[in-house]
């Protein structure tokens, strides 16, 4: 997606990411330099091995944390759905010293047991947001819809309302549910107006399985 002053930066994300933020800071290390990463899709088709590789080569960089922009687990069936999260965190267990942020996909949550089970494992509510260091990150979910709901766009407003001084935003979501505007050169739609209003630099969506910009 191209970045002028009408568009922000958006981006829906492939198989791997490594995201480095640095922020202002003096000569010296500074913890407001940091880096992240951020994981797509596990799910849909996936090549054989190469999560486990890409995880592999994400703890090598040492990364601050990690995102995921979702489909965590295959999915769809609540029958299975408790035994495969019981694998994903069998399969993570030798990278718990990284704080790991979920966001929901369709994979993830599709009813409401679906959804306890995302909230048990994931160790928080389908949407959320958190800081780290000069840095904001909202993630939303639209794990159930093709678009953004009323609710979850309120949610965002008054979460980039209520962290507005924090100097770098992301915002994060599994569906690229931005994409027709994107597409088609409309820049004046909900959240691109909230984007630009709070001044988020970047949004990452994942569900594609591409890399595009």
């Amino acid at each position: 997606m191209k970045s002028s002053n009408r568009w922000l930066p958006i981006i829906p994300l492939s198989v791997f990411l490594l995201a480095a933020v640095f922020l202002p800071a003096a000569p010296a290390p500074s913890p407001e330099a940091f880096h992240f990463v951020i994981l797509g899709d596990r799910t849909g088709e996936p090549v054989r091995d190469v999560y486990e590789r890409v995880w592999e080569d994400a703890a090598s960089s040492d990364p601050a944390f990690v995102v995921s922009t979702g489909d965590t687990i295959q999915g769809l069936d609540d029958a299975t759905a408790d035994a495969e999260w019981q694998q994903v965190e069998q399969f993570l267990a030798p990278y718990r010293r990284f704080r790991l942020y979920l966001a929901p996909g369709n994979h993830d949550i599709w009813s409401e047991s679906s959804e306890r089970l995302f909230r048990k494992y994931a160790g928080h509510p389908p949407h959320y947001s958190f800081d780290y260091g000069q840095a904001h990150f909202t993630i939303l979910d639209n794990s159930r819809s093709e678009q953004l709901s009323i609710d979850e766009l309120s949610f965002l407003e008054r979460d980039l309302k209520t962290h507005a001084l924090q100097p770098v935003k992301f915002i994060i979501s599994h569906r690229p549910s931005w994409i027709f505007n994107a597409v088609t050169g409309n820049p004046d739609f909900p959240l691109h107006r909230l984007a630009r209003t709070y001044g988020v630099q970047y949004v990452v969506a994942g569900h594609l399985h591409e890399m595009l910009h």
